[in-house]
């Protein structure tokens, strides 16, 4: 059986096997841009803390309107510095210490 994720096709079996899932390394890069815009906080967080999830994405991610998404990227170890440096300056408390704690175990 087929399905449709936003004009990409996949197989029941990639989903069975969670190659659909937002938050497992082996999810195609595809299938994270297109969760990245889901509208669901928690499918959004875990494509930002995936660690296969390209910096470009990331990037898009921490500036996502809600907290829980941008401390998903700070905690992401694939996260680079810059953009780490951007997350500490963030309106949000838990965001910036999140920021700052993965900063300083680099």
């Amino acid at each position: 059986m087929l399905l449709a994720l936003s004009g990409l096709r996949f197989n029941i079996e990639d989903v069975e096997n969670k190659n659909l899932d937002p938050s497992n390394p082996a999810t195609p890069v595809e299938v994270l841009e297109v969760l990245a815009k889901d509208k669901d906080r928690y499918v959004r967080a875990a494509v930002a803390e995936n660690p296969a999830t390209p910096v470009e994405l990331l990037k898009v991610l921490a500036k996502d309107k809600d907290e829980s998404v941008r401390a998903a990227v700070a905690l992401n170890p694939a996260t680079p510095v810059d953009l780490l440096k951007v997350l500490v300056m963030d309106q949000d408390e838990h965001v910036r210490r999140q920021a700052t704690e993965t900063l300083d175990t680099l």
